[in-house]
């Protein structure tokens, strides 16, 4: 059980650090730009916001279910 705990309060804390040194930034940029650019990078940064969750179901289970590509591509090194 504390290695499950300590696992838990190390994602948390590195996801924190990194939504924190990142998102902030990102967030005033796209708050306070008027660059050409700013409306396709706020498009890329709300895409896995507004994806439906069947797609990224269909992605993983595509990309490591059997027969995917990972699975494949491990098989071909392992082999």
């Amino acid at each position: 059980m504390v290695p499950a705990l300590r696992l838990s309060l190390v994602t948390t804390s590195t996801a924190l650090v990194i939504c924190a040194l990142l998102g902030t930034p990102l967030a005033w940029l796209l708050a306070r730009s008027t660059h050409r650019v700013t409306p396709w990078l706020r498009a890329l940064v709300t895409v896995p916001l507004v994806r439906p969750p069947v797609v990224a179901r269909v992605a993983l289970l595509m990309a490591y279910g059997r027969e995917g590509a990972v699975d494949r591509t491990l098989l071909e090194v392992a082999g």
